[in-house]
């Protein structure tokens, strides 16, 4: 198959890429309104009035006078109206907790399927901070920026604060009193009517064997998962391809050379974390040994930003790129 793309030069292909990007659809089929529209960003003229001789004079009082309402309407704007609250000491303090000392949790993060150690560091029971866990085996300290920031889902302002239930089409607040003796209630006389428990991504242990147990007691549950984004579709192709549906872990600090055709394995990976980790390692520059990293993509990604070269090419010219590279390579034996 690659014989049939001879013809085809690199150095022109990523040189000249085809120029005619398009943001919108009316850009696209050159739409005149669109085009008299945006030849001017700022399409409102400077008028005379504009000009300093014609401007009407303000004197030094009034500007004065201007300047401390500025400054007092700024200092009023930096207080907050709500209540701070006050510190309050402990009546009884857990025996774990010393005031000014952090304690350290072991714990796993679900912001994605990965599951990667962490170690959340707390002061007087307030989570404040999520690190990777070094001990953990693969990310071995390390997490990603989602992950971290994963912290601030428990300070959301717009979290919820009570259960809703829907009630003639509407959300409504409900204690968890009431909850937990409804679905109790519920529960016992289910019979043998299917129980549904709708849940995401379930990544922990625990939660598996908790669920195990809801089922071994109500052997008419069923439990249905979801994820918005998961590599459902990139494990079925490579299933296709290769026979197996698990996709392999690439030992990225073996390599000397990597050419990423339009991946992003630093940045949007399953894996992104190991990557990183086992791509820095073989990144020493004050060692012989240091990996070349060369990125043919469409947009800038972060692979594309730590590579030594980077070639920027359209998706759909990518195949005859694959293909000329192995007529070069084949050429060179």
């Amino acid at each position: 198959m690659a014989d049939n793309f001879k013809g085809i030069n690199i150095e022109n292909l990523i040189k000249n890429p085809d120029p005619n990007y398009w943001q919108t659809f009316e850009e696209l089929y050159g739409d005149k309104d669109f085009i008299k529209r945006n030849e001017n960003e700022f399409n409102s003229p400077i008028t005379e009035d504009s000009e300093p001789s014609n401007m009407s004079m303000v004197s030094r009082r009034k500007f004065l006078a201007l300047l401390g309402a500025s400054a007092a309407f700024a200092g009023v704007s930096c207080s907050d109206y709500r209540d701070k609250g006050e510190i309050i000491p402990y009546n009884k303090k857990p025996e774990e907790i010393t005031v000014g000392q952090p304690n350290y949790y072991a714990s796993t993060c679900n912001s994605c399927s990965n599951a990667c150690g962490t170690l959340i560091k707390t002061r007087e029971g307030r989570p404040i901070k999520i690190d990777g866990n070094p001990y953990h085996p693969v990310s071995k300290g390390k997490l990603c920026t989602q992950g971290q920031a994963s912290i601030m889902n428990l300070y959301d302002p717009d979290r919820l604060k009570n259960p809703w239930k829907k009630e003639n089409g509407r959300f409504v607040d409900y204690n968890w009193n009431d909850v937990n003796d409804a679905i109790i209630i519920d529960l016992m006389t289910a019979g043998d009517k299917e129980i549904a428990i709708v849940t995401g991504k379930i990544v922990s242990p625990t939660t598996k064997k908790v669920l195990e147990n809801f089922k071994e007691k109500y052997p008419s549950t069923k439990v249905y998962s979801y994820e918005l984004f998961n590599r459902s579709v990139k494990n079925e192709a490579w299933k296709k391809c290769y026979g197996n549906g698990e996709f392999p872990a690439i030992k990225w600090n073996e390599a000397d050379v990597i050419l990423s055709l339009d991946g992003d394995f630093l940045g949007e990976s399953d894996n992104k974390v190991e990557n990183v980790r086992l791509f820095a390692e073989n990144r020493d520059v004050n060692e012989k040994r240091f990996n070349r990293l060369y990125s043919v993509e469409g947009n800038l990604s972060l692979t594309g930003t730590n590579a030594d070269i980077r070639f920027k090419l359209r998706p759909n010219l990518q195949y005859f790129f694959v293909m000329s590279l192995i007529n070069k390579l084949k050429e060179k034996g």
